[in-house]
């Protein structure tokens, strides 16, 4: 993991995922919460949708 994506997880609660359809083409975002435990980082839920 660069340092980078490394300070980002450790900023920030709330983790924004953008893929793209295979079919479409069109990205699609969802939002996700992130935690750390035990020394790893975790994603869990959808804590709601981006418009």
């Amino acid at each position: 993991m660069s340092d980078e994506v490394r300070r980002a997880l450790d900023e920030r609660m709330t983790v924004k995922i953008t893929t793209v359809g295979r079919r479409t083409g069109q990205p699609r975002r969802i939002e996700t919460w992130r935690y750390r435990a035990a020394g790893r980082y975790w994603l869990t839920g959808s804590p709601g949708a981006l418009e």
